[in-house]
């Protein structure tokens, strides 16, 4: 199936060849959702391979998958709805929520946090901490790489912060917070963070080579801490850009309102941005060395949508996941990239 898009460009969607695609890179060994989405209509969704070797029960939509650094994006989304209500801003700086920050630390902004551009190293400083105040003064003993604003550097960090402003903003739990305010209002049903209920008595969680975490861990919460199913993320991304979440000039701000990476890398509120020669593609990602990975693809010019989660696990490089291999090769087919 050829589609014309508004660019003079034609997409290739045939789902056969998709699902040629999509069997041949899933090995025998781990399971993946993906489905493909181009204005408005499925054009391909299938689950595939085994959610678990050692169970006979097979990959479906109601496989729950970890979503990793993809939380962060729901994360982000939440303190840019309390900016839309005038209860947060971006300017607004972390001594405001937080005591006792050091001097070099007292000019990251919500921001900054946000962007990943407020000097924080990409550290694991938090892991196994439950408590809170304890986690924020860990985090803030950690160096910072160059001075707020002044380079780019992924940080987990960034995200735990914003969770802890998240709960001290509103007086609720990261979680209780986000079923309400994100996940109810989005219709991501399925989903679940570590810890709670659902997380524990689950049957249909894909496997992973190393056990879930299911305490509440301040080195994963809001920047790992979710579980889903690839509906449920279509269902996120859906909201976001298609004008149920936010007012329109919110949206236009989460992918105008930007840091830079490298020359055709941006990073919008919440989400990366990167310039193809065949259009701009607005994506999150997530990986954990021990299972799970998933993305979310968005080419807003061609009104395509692509959504992948499996438990592959990573190859010798950490770049070979599912996720990427998968999402590379559609997108290569799709855009007939040579």
């Amino acid at each position: 199936m050829l589609v014309q898009t508004g660019l003079s460009q034609t997409l290739r969607l045939d789902p056969i060849e998709l699902r040629k695609i999509v069997r041949d890179e899933v090995q025998e060994g781990y399971a993946a959702g993906v489905i493909i989405k181009q204005n408005g209509q499925v054009v391909y969704e299938e689950y595939v391979g085994k959610p678990d070797p050692a169970s006979d029960e097979i990959t479906s939509p109601n496989t729950i998958f970890m979503a990793a650094s993809i939380t962060k994006s729901l994360t982000a989304m939440a303190i840019v709805k309390m900016i839309e209500k005038g209860e947060l801003s971006l300017n607004q700086a972390i001594s405001d929520f937080f005591m006792d920050v050091p001097e070099e630390k007292s000019a990251i902004t919500i921001g900054n946090l946000l962007w990943h551009n407020s000097g924080f190293r990409h550290t694991y400083a938090s892991d196994d901490i439950v408590d809170r105040t304890e986690a924020v003064q860990i985090i803030f003993q950690d160096s910072l790489y160059y001075p707020p604003g002044k380079g780019w550097s992924y940080s987990g960090l960034n995200y735990q912060l914003l969770a802890a402003i998240i709960e001290l903003s509103s007086g609720e739990s990261f979680e209780h917070y986000m079923q309400k305010n994100v996940l109810d209002k989005m219709n991501m049903s399925n989903c679940f963070f570590f810890g709670s209920t659902a997380s524990l008595s689950s049957e249909h969680k894909a496997a992973s080579s190393f056990p879930y975490n299911e305490y509440r861990n301040w080195g994963w919460i809001g920047g790992g801490n979710l579980f889903s199913t690839p509906r449920d993320l279509l269902n996120f991304k859906e909201a976001i850009f298609d004008g149920s979440f936010f007012e329109p000039s919110t949206v236009t701000n989460i992918v105008e309102a930007t840091a830079k990476i490298i020359d055709n890398r941006l990073m919008g509120l919440g989400w990366f941005i990167t310039d193809h020669e065949f259009g701009r593609e607005i994506w999150s990602r997530g990986s954990v060395d021990w299972g799970h990975n998933g993305v979310i693809r968005y080419f807003p010019e061609s009104g395509l949508t692509i959504i992948i989660q499996t438990n592959s696990g990573e190859g010798e490089n950490p770049r070979d996941t599912g996720n990427r291999n998968i999402g590379n090769r559609l997108v290569e087919y799709i855009f007939n990239i040579q």
